[in-house]
């Protein structure tokens, strides 16, 4: 019994980050319309949103195979560079996640004088 719900657990884990990957790998390739305000970051850096998106969407895709006893020990080879190889996706998306987390053009920073809230614009106040 334990055998059967280790696979269905592995089988919904595997399902679902291959449903997050698809997602991110068609914000990567497919025009999806809009104008949201992440699509404006993403287009004003585009090396930094490709960068995130397809190293995050790797990272994903791989993660469960690291998890996963009985493939370790049938492919040790393919385990450890498909260990690299997340590895290396999860520090470029998570640099690039850092470098997209810095304060937007238009950011609201709190002041006490002015009901709490003070506009700024690249660093100068409105």
């Amino acid at each position: 019994m334990k055998r059967i719900v280790d696979k269905v657990g592995w089988g919904i884990m595997l399902t679902l980050a291959c449903v997050v990957t698809l997602y991110a790998f068609t914000y990567l390739f497919i025009d999806t319309g809009g104008d949201s305000p992440v699509k404006q970051r993403f287009l004003e850096r585009p090396l930094v949103g490709y960068s995130h998106l397809f190293g995050g969407g790797l990272a994903i895709l791989l993660g469960p195979f690291a998890l996963s006893t009985r493939f370790r020990k049938r492919n040790l080879n393919l385990h450890r560079w498909m260990g690299r190889a997340y590895l290396i996706g999860v520090l470029f998306s998570g640099l690039a996640g850092l470098y997209s987390a810095t304060p937007c053009r238009r950011h609201i920073v709190l002041d006490p004088r002015v009901n709490g809230r003070r506009e700024s614009v690249n660093g100068r106040e409105n």
